[in-house]
């Protein structure tokens, strides 16, 4: 239960260090449509463990689209797809149960804020406690690889590429026991393709005939169906 409850944290961490500043968000739209499916992979064992597959996608006009799993994990079997829209909007949709919750942002985000954002190189989207360590290629792609600091005790390396919109095509979250301990990579999440152009329109599903439900009521179902 311990090493459970570490991998999920570990994984908010690099989720938050890769995709939730509201500037890397609005950035990533300038990029070309694209699909990226990654491996996420549980290392606290004595041998690399998937945690679970996800797809990162993007249209031409700067919609994304993530597919994940609920919990972190595919024992519940359940497909999360998380739609967000340039301007800030978000549509999580959870198909198995058949419903869907909508975010909307305090500020919505505007063309020019977008424009002054776009020509930012990858290790400045996100300055505090981002360091550049090298320019480096993956799957063939040139990549500029950031450290960033999470806390004394959690930090995260990132792959990023210019060509995905900065998006992380590897990422490895490292964890020590005190401020002089050993680093030791805990997870790891790995691109096994990367794709430049438009992505499958049925990652970006809206689902029509879904219920529109509140976070807290997906949240409950969701529990219920994992009994």
């Amino acid at each position: 239960m311990k090493t459970r409850m570490f991998t999920l944290l570990a994984l908010a961490a690099a989720l938050v260090a890769s995709r939730s500043a509201t500037h890397y968000l609005i950035a990533q739209s300038a990029a070309a449509p694209y699909t990226i499916e990654m491996n996420l992979y549980d290392l606290t064992g004595p041998s690399e463990r998937l945690d679970y597959p996800a797809v990162y996608a993007q249209t031409s006009e700067g919609v994304r689209s993530r597919l994940s799993y609920a919990g972190g994990s595919m024992a519940l079997g359940e497909v999360v797809r998380d739609i967000n829209y340039p301007d800030g909007r978000q549509v999580i949709l959870y198909d198995k149960l058949k419903v869907k919750t909508l975010r909307a942002p305090d500020h919505i985000v505007t063309l020019k804020e977008r424009a002054a954002l776009n020509t930012l190189p990858c290790e400045s989207l996100q300055s505090r406690g981002t360091t550049k360590v090298r320019a480096d290629t993956f799957l063939g792609f040139p990549v500029t690889v950031v450290l960033m600091h999470d806390r004394d005790t959690i930090r995260t390396t990132h792959w990023r590429a210019p060509a995905f919109g900065c998006m992380s095509l590897k990422y490895t979250v490292e964890r020590r026991e005190s401020k002089d301990g050993e680093w030791a990579v805990t997870y790891e999440g790995r691109a096994t393709s990367a794709k430049l152009g438009e992505p499958d329109a049925r990652l970006f599903d809206l689902g029509d005939d879904y219920e529109t439900v509140t976070e807290e009521e997906a949240e409950k179902r969701l529990t219920a169906e994992s009994k």
